[in-house]
């Protein structure tokens, strides 16, 4: 997942499962950060660059169901920080169900750090 800002904004997409930061699964011999750049093109119709790794976690599935089997029961979850490549002109989506709606929140508006 990346936390993507364009002037001072902080990109959030709603997919199907809800408002969020940008990614997703890996597919086989593609890069974490190549998957995170398609993700942008498909959730968020925009196409980022300047990513920088700042975390990762370790993750365990809570619950098997239909939509998740074909995912491993435990993984590690990355997180990028990153910036819009094109600022003003948007892509033309592979995957038209994830591209809307995106939202830019102002970082004035974003919740404080947890320390």
């Amino acid at each position: 997942m990346g936390a993507v800002f364009n002037d001072g904004n902080l990109l959030l997409t709603k997919p199907i499962r809800g408002w969020g930061l940008p990614g997703g699964h890996i597919e086989d011999n593609v890069s974490p950060e190549e998957c995170l750049k398609r993700e942008c093109i498909e959730e968020g119709d925009v196409e980022i660059g300047n990513l920088k790794l700042i975390g990762y976690w370790k993750i365990k599935k809570l619950k098997k169901v239909e939509s998740n089997k074909k995912y491993p029961d435990e993984g590690y979850q990355l997180l990028y920080i990153a910036g819009r490549k094109r600022p003003k002109k948007l892509l033309r989506p592979k995957n038209p169900l994830y591209t809307k709606p995106r939202r830019g929140f102002p970082g004035h508006m974003l919740p404080p750090p947890i320390v």
